[in-house]
């Protein structure tokens, strides 16, 4: 994705595999990828935090 876009934010998390009790060479389980085209990125930077409390809860 990236060399196609460079502009995307990409993150890839993996894990060692294992075969018995020993680690696989050369061999990752992927677990998640997180991805995010750059005109999101931009528009988020403009977002400002929200909290909210709803007052039903405190009494």
């Amino acid at each position: 994705m990236v060399q196609k876009e460079p502009s995307i934010a990409v993150e890839i998390e993996t894990t060692l595999t294992y075969r018995e009790n020993e680690t696989v060479e050369n061999i990752r389980i992927m677990i998640r990828v997180f991805w995010n085209f750059y005109p999101y990125i931009r528009a988020l930077r403009s977002y400002k935090s929200i909290v909210q409390v709803d007052d039903i809860h405190l009494f």
